[in-house]
């Protein structure tokens, strides 16, 4: 899975470590906290304890993607590996990067002021070079740094076209459950493999209101990820239909059912401050989960309610211990 921020991708990346441990297969994971890399573009020297020879069933933490090496991400993976992303409505995807990484400070300009003038923001910030995904992030995780490319410039749709290309399935969060229903499908697996509990979603009072026209402002900032999400939305749905529309609704009331019964089981409340196992954002309220310690499935209860950071140390632990 290439993995995109804030685009419910700790969710989706839960429900991929979970298969992995359960069946005990190989996960390739970070040397250290939850990324491969964020300055060099993903080499398998970024993995944990890799002998540069071994091959990987799941990959899912975030990485420096550069689409053009496509290959040398496949080449440490097993034969048979199906490829996996996941995109946002851009406009709720910048509002929760906006705000979760602290781009007020770096603006100089909270979310509503930047969207005014952005350009002007963008162009007037020192060293914006460094400033990683200040525009189009979605494109910029996915291997297309958009950052500066002018809106209407034909780089953009064949980035699109080469993802659609590499790419088995790309899960939209907006419909996630139909998402993880076609995962399901394309993988042959069972419900209880993709039911979910949602992972570092922020309480309400830490989300930006937003009006239309600032959604609409957000768009046109981020017009390669309004072209990228656009196309992945409408792809979308062309395999819910092949799917079958009833049969979806009907295996989409399933997962829903299941959820609600794994969260009262596995979680006795729900907080909304940060989890004290993992780092967040000065200011921002991070739902976490708090174990229910009678829980029918504990196994189970606690892979789903792990963040992230101490899911990864879980398995760094047991593939030390195997040498």
């Amino acid at each position: 899975m290439i993995k995109t921020h804030k685009c419910s991708s700790s969710t989706l990346q839960n429900i991929l470590l979970r298969r992995g441990e359960d069946r005990d297969v190989s996960i390739a994971i970070p040397m250290e906290g939850v990324y491969f890399s964020q300055v060099y573009p993903f080499n398998r020297r970024f993995i944990f304890m890799d002998d540069g020879k071994r091959k990987y069933d799941i990959m899912a933490s975030h990485m420096k993607f550069d689409l053009g090496k496509f290959q040398d991400l496949k080449n440490v993976m097993n034969a048979g590996t199906k490829y996996l992303t996941i995109l946002r409505d851009p406009a709720e995807q910048y509002e929760s990067m906006y705000t979760y990484y602290g781009y007020p400070g770096r603006f100089g300009a909270d979310l509503h002021t930047f969207l005014l003038h952005p350009d002007l923001y963008f162009a007037n910030r020192e060293q914006r070079q460094s400033l990683q995904a200040g525009r189009n992030p979605m494109c910029q995780d996915n291997g297309f740094d958009a950052r500066f490319v002018k809106p209407g410039d034909t780089s953009a749709e064949m980035f699109i076209s080469a993802l659609d290309k590499w790419h088995d399935l790309v899960l939209i969060a907006d419909h996630f459950d139909e998402s993880l229903i076609l995962l399901k499908d394309m993988m042959c697996w069972e419900l209880d493999d993709v039911a979910y509990l949602k992972q570092n979603a922020r309480s309400k009072d830490s989300v930006v209101s937003l009006t239309g026209v600032e959604r609409e402002a957000i768009r046109r900032w981020n017009w390669a990820d309004t072209l990228l999400y656009e196309h992945f939305n409408r792809t979308l749905w062309e395999r819910v239909a092949a799917y079958g529309n009833e049969r979806m609704a009907k295996d989409v009331a399933a997962l829903r059912d299941r959820n609600e019964e794994l969260s009262k089981d596995c979680v006795s409340r729900t907080m909304d401050r940060s989890d004290p196992r993992m780092w967040y954002p000065a200011g921002i309220k991070v739902n976490s989960f708090q174990l229910n310690d009678k829980a029918k499935n504990p196994h189970l209860c606690s892979q789903l309610t792990l963040p992230e950071l101490k899911y990864l140390q879980k398995l760094r632990s047991r593939r030390s211990e195997r040498g």
